[in-house]
């Protein structure tokens, strides 16, 4: 009897908590004697916040759209198994065809794969009603293993992995796992390395928790920024699979492993996302309009741009009066398949009317006295106005940076308005 149908033999008597032949679901790879894998996060399913007034209602459907790549890439790279490291949903509130979407590209993929549950899915309405085909394994609240032979050599891979409790677990959740020696292991967790401050600090751990622990590959959620954090061992955020805001710009997608003698030899995004959410900044000190929409040529169909506008000019006004008109002629020219406008700069007289008597002077000298109060000062003295109270919360969760943008515009508005008056 061949090794290769010993180790198949072997492996037929290994059952998942669910009680179903992971075997039956693992096809040989030919990737020279190695393995490739798909490992993804922070799926999103049922979102419906999106920070943009985008209309094309392909926008509302592309976590699905970007989900179906994904299983499409796993498919075509002949991956062994599939990861999903947490939020595949975006919420518990999900309708019915939202889960039966997943199902049935978790079914057309057909090999294992193992989730683990983030902060935003960690309570699912349909478990039971619509519960996840067979060659899904969904890791538990506790530390779970699961392990299968895959590739030519019939290599041992384990997969790790421990879900959300609640929606705000404060667990270290990766010093809960650990691997084997005998085996290549991956590590599924949603969880924030090292409290990267842009995202809810969940499930905290440090970089160093990641080492040691027998782990091969780390396969993370809830970053949606993604990235490879460190290659000894492998500790890679999928990141988010369709850029929701301005701030989730560039390629969003998968990451495809491909693991040789135990070892990953590649680790390579690949794109799946329908949009791309792009900033571009063009400064309009002494441009007119045809240099302005010049410089917003060269995008694609699929991208959504953010154009921040800054320096001093006369078209300061025309973007601040004119915003719709301004937004079609650019995202005509830009060839963008939509674009929105944030203008932060400021009208041409205003290089000199700082250290004048003027009231648009003084308006703009009130502008640097409140940026250098401090956010924190300034938010307190403007809410002191009844009318704005209500705002305070959104106003502290801005930066310095945005918030000092905020009243740059502020003055600049004013400005203008003076002008229009005089």
């Amino acid at each position: 009897m061949s090794n290769r149908l010993v180790g198949a033999t072997i492996f037929n008597v290994i059952r998942d908590p669910f009680g179903f032949f992971i075997s039956s679901h693992v096809e040989s790879v030919d990737m020279t004697g190695g393995f490739t894998f798909v490992h993804c996060a922070d799926l999103h399913i049922g979102n419906r916040k999106w920070s943009t007034t985008c209309d094309d209602p392909r926008l509302r459907d592309s976590p699905k759209t970007s989900f179906a790549r994904i299983v499409d890439t796993a498919l075509s790279s002949d991956a062994a198994f599939m990861v999903i490291s947490g939020d595949v949903y975006d919420s518990e509130e999900i309708a019915p065809s939202d889960r039966l979407f997943v199902c049935d590209q978790l079914s057309r993929f057909g090999k294992p794969v193992f989730i683990c549950r983030g902060n935003h899915d960690c309570v699912q309405t349909f478990d039971r009603i619509l519960p996840y085909p067979g060659n899904v394994h969904e890791f538990p609240t506790s530390p779970d293993t699961v392990k299968l032979r895959v590739g030519e050599r019939s290599e041992v891979v384990e997969v790790t992995g421990v879900s959300f409790q609640s929606s705000s677990d404060k667990r270290n959740l990766a010093t809960m796992l650990k691997g084997s020696t005998d085996a290549f292991t991956v590590a599924c967790v949603h969880c924030n390395v090292g409290s990267i401050q842009e995202h809810d600090d969940y499930a905290p751990c440090s970089p160093k928790d990641l080492v040691g622990r027998g782990v091969d590959y780390w396969a993370l959620g809830h970053i949606h920024k993604g990235g490879i954090l460190s290659k000894e061992p492998y500790a890679v955020y999928a990141g988010v699979t369709q850029g929701r805001t301005f701030k989730e710009t560039g390629s969003k997608g998968c990451y495809v492993a491909k693991v040789d003698s135990g070892r990953v030899v590649s680790c390579m995004l690949t794109r799946t996302a329908p949009f791309t959410w792009t900033e571009k900044t063009i400064d309009i000190t002494g441009r007119d309009m045809d240099s302005i929409l010049l410089e917003c040529h060269g995008h694609r169909k699929d991208e959504i741009v953010r154009f921040r506008f800054v320096g001093k000019g006369d078209l300061d006004g025309v973007l601040r009066e004119h915003p719709d008109d301004m937004r079609d002629s650019i995202r005509s020219a830009s060839g963008c398949g939509w674009c929105e406008l944030q203008v932060d700069s400021m009208p041409r007289q205003t290089l000199v009317s700082g250290s004048g008597s003027d009231l648009p002077a003084a308006v703009m000298r009130s502008a640097e006295r409140l940026k250098q109060l401090g956010r924190e000062r300034t938010i307190e003295k403007l809410c002191e106005n009844p009318n704005m109270a209500p705002f305070r919360n959104r106003l502290m969760e801005m930066s310095d940076e945005e918030f000092s943008a905020l009243v740059d515009r502020a003055a600049g508005d004013a400005v203008n308005a003076l002008e229009r008056v005089s």
